[in-house]
């Protein structure tokens, strides 16, 4: 579970995303359901980057972290499992997520 401090750091990083540019939480998390519904489970890291070739580009893709975030929260999506890490040499496993 993410900590309160956690979850202040994302909200911050994706408000700054919608004020600097085009990007929107709301937007991002109707992509992420609209991908698991029709391609099933994926990595974040995949996620995020159908995301941001359909248009939806932060200035930082820490401001994904709010749409999963709140689609979690929610109940709307789960971490299933991890899987391979694309991005970030050295670093531990990807969350894999579903629709609930």
């Amino acid at each position: 579970m993410i900590s309160k401090a956690g979850k202040q750091a994302a909200d911050a990083c994706a408000d700054k995303a919608e004020q600097v540019t085009e990007f929107s939480t709301a937007k991002a998390q109707e992509q992420i359901l609209k991908l698991l519904e029709k391609e099933g489970p994926q990595t974040g890291e995949t996620l995020v980057r159908k995301c941001k070739e359909a248009g939806l580009v932060p200035h930082d893709d820490r401001a994904f972290g709010s749409a999963f975030g709140g689609l979690r929260w929610s109940g709307r999506i789960r971490k299933i499992r991890y899987g391979p890490r694309h991005r970030g040499p050295g670093t531990s496993g990807a969350i894999v997520w579903d629709l609930v």
